[in-house]
């Protein structure tokens, strides 16, 4: 009886072996795949589509390869072995059922606010409807000015149907930079670099852009309906979801900031210049103005605070000439102007 136990016992390690060996094995060739949460592969058999398989808690993938949110009450699909194994899935035959692989290419936006370029050979999965900050760049942006333009921004985006961007398209990021720049293009063509960096809300650049993104086109479809707003364009065509656009900076070409430079400089220049000459001119009508403004006071009856005002208001009007068209306005004086007149005014 003990022997029969034992021989039941090897038997029964030498079977678990030999269905671990051919678990490993099936491994091997491919027979498995881990299917992380928050991610989404795609099988194909000979190459041609077969399934999707999807890790993510609260969702479910639908046959038309749509990630929703799953129903009150509603349950998973059952998966390998009863999730024992977690992310664990069966691909399928070995070397006839494979896991679709592509080569990805995008730009990162990263919390300090700087991009990456990214590019991954060869992957084998997707996120699943998770929002990804990508960044977008733009050069030679022409102003109203036509001021050439380069900046940074970026898009949060996530992928709602992992088949229409695989298959819908060749480079889904490629997608959504050449539908999102040519709006972000002509936001910038109808307005100043003053009044984009200014960004007041009637004309905050991420509001009208995103607005413009998702106002349904101009054209009408053959059943007289509006065609689809960019937004719905890339989720219905290449099922990327636009969540968000934020700009990062937005800055001229480098020989625009030399020139601003040196025209900001020049302005501090000549106010400083302008500054000095008209604490000069005022200094010397201060010197040579005291006693026609003391006579005029005195002959006609106006005070010294009116006098001297009415002299501070002739220069600022006319920075060259006020103290003397001031004079002319009292006949009495003028007789003292050629004594003035030799004397230096501060500005010729």
């Amino acid at each position: 009886m003990i022997s029969l136990l034992i021989g039941f016992l090897v038997f029964l390690l030498i079977l678990v072996g030999i269905i671990s060996a051919g678990i490993f094995l099936y491994w091997l060739v491919g027979g498995f795949t881990v299917v992380k949460e928050g991610t989404v592969k795609i099988l194909v058999r000979f190459g041609e589509y077969r399934k999707s398989l999807m890790v993510k808690k609260g969702y479910k993938i639908r046959e038309d390869n749509q990630i929703v949110p799953l129903d009150e009450g509603e349950k998973k699909e059952p998966t390998f072995l009863g999730g024992l194994f977690g992310g664990l899935r069966i691909v399928g035959i070995p070397f006839v059922d494979k896991v679709f692989k592509k080569d990805l290419k995008w730009i990162k936006s990263l919390p300090s606010g700087e991009f990456e370029d990214r590019f991954e050979p060869d992957v084998d999965f997707l996120l699943a409807d998770v929002h990804y900050q990508y960044g977008l760049r733009f050069k030679d942006a022409e102003d109203k000015d036509l001021l050439h333009l380069s900046g940074n921004m970026t898009l949060t985006a996530s992928i709602v149907n992992p088949y229409k961007a695989q298959f819908a398209v060749k480079n889904w990021f490629d997608a959504i930079v050449n539908r999102v720049l040519p709006s972000v293009r002509e936001y910038i063509s109808n307005h100043t670099y003053e009044e984009i960096v200014n960004n007041k809300p009637d004309i905050n650049l991420d509001e009208i852009v995103m607005k413009k993104l998702r106002e349904p086109g101009k054209e009408l479809d053959k059943d007289g309906k509006p065609t689809p707003s960019i937004v719905d364009e890339l989720e219905n065509l290449y099922g990327i979801k636009i969540h968000a656009l934020e700009t990062v900076n937005i800055d001229p070409d480098e020989s625009y900031r030399k020139a601003t430079l040196a025209k900001w400089q020049a302005t501090r220049d000549a106010d400083a210049e302008l500054v000095k000459q008209e604490i000069g001119v005022l200094s010397f009508a201060a010197e040579t103005s005291g006693r026609e403004i003391a006579m005029i006071s005195k002959w006609l009856g106006i005070t010294v605070d009116v006098l001297q005002k009415e002299l501070r208001d002739a220069i600022a009007a006319d920075n060259s000439h006020g103290f003397e068209n001031w004079l002319k306005k009292y006949p009495v004086v003028v007789r003292n102007w050629n004594l003035i007149q030799q004397k230096q005014l501060g500005v010729k």
